[in-house]
């Protein structure tokens, strides 16, 4: 199984806008894909781009974590949201209070501990994922 660290938010549409932000492809030997994408210290600016400290990104959260199976687009492997893995109930997902310089730890270690869920159990979560996919779209 394959790690790969990419610089890019993997998932959210202000994620461009993100102070702090990881996104990780787990590739297995067969060639199934996996991102982990966590994102988080959103910018809020006012009307004229001037930057007046964080926004929320979600409901009452000021970061999240986020997994799905890849899909390749272009040369990239990136989210397909349309097969999304839950994040498991003993592990964290989001941080829900402002950044404080603590907060992007608490958010590395969602995201550290949601990538090592996905590596020892790839399969299951991938099939989740699938299953989702059918469960709402097929």
């Amino acid at each position: 199984m394959e790690r790969i660290e990419r610089g890019w938010a993997g998932h959210y549409i202000c994620g461009p806008d993100c102070q702090w932000h990881r996104n990780t492809l787990i590739k297995n030997d067969d060639g199934r894909m996996i991102v982990v994408s966590s994102v988080g210290a959103l910018v809020k600016r006012d009307r004229f781009g001037n930057r007046k400290g964080f926004d929320y990104i979600g409901c009452n959260r000021w970061y999240e974590t986020y997994c799905a199976i890849a899909k390749q687009d272009g040369i990239y492997y990136e989210v397909d949201v349309r097969k999304n893995i839950s994040v498991p109930e003993h592990l964290e997902w989001g941080v829900f209070r402002e950044p404080d310089g603590k907060t992007d730890a608490e958010a590395e270690k969602n995201h550290e501990d949601m990538v090592d869920y996905v590596m020892k159990n790839f399969d299951k979560c991938y099939a989740e994922g699938e299953e989702r996919y059918k469960e709402f779209y097929a």
